[in-house]
């Protein structure tokens, strides 16, 4: 038998077959991380276009009237758009989660913390309070699943 790269058994940390596996791992854990990820990268990229746009119809209906050009709003259109890729890049690579997540659940935890005060001191519409709301129950969700999975893990090696 030759040695080398016919070798069978599992493949190294860094490597995964499939976005829905995971090394000898509890799928049901990865697959409710994936599905996750995708949402909260497809509410940011509809987030991000909206804040570049404001649309007048969508800009009335959360209660700022009609739109007037805002660089700052834009400004966060754009940041929306490319924190996309980051959510992507976790989703997609399962081994990265590990160095990704507890980055996203900062981000989203600063956002909901920055929403919910505005929404408190500042401006108290309801979108403002809804958007603080969704980041921090997507930080809850992503650090429980994260625990689960680091339990998992450490249910296979033990």
């Amino acid at each position: 038998m030759a040695t080398g790269s016919s070798a069978v058994g599992p493949p190294p940390d860094d490597v995964t077959t499939a976005p829905l596996t995971a090394r000898g791992g509890d799928e049901a854990i990865v697959v409710l991380q994936t599905v996750v990820l995708f949402g909260v990268a497809l509410h940011s990229l509809l987030t991000g276009l909206v804040l570049i746009v404001q649309p007048d119809a969508f800009m009335r209906w959360a209660g700022w009237g009609v739109a007037r050009p805002s660089f700052f709003a834009a400004q966060g259109g754009v940041f929306h758009v490319l924190v996309v890729a980051l959510y992507l890049r976790a989703a997609r690579r399962v081994p990265e989660r590990r160095v990704l997540v507890p980055y996203i659940v900062l981000v989203k935890t600063a956002a909901a913390v920055f929403l919910i005060t505005y929404y408190l001191c500042v401006q108290g519409f309801p979108l403002i309070l809804a958007a603080g709301l969704f980041d921090g129950s997507v930080a809850v969700v992503l650090t429980v699943l994260r625990r689960r999975a680091s339990r998992a893990a450490a249910r296979r090696a033990g």
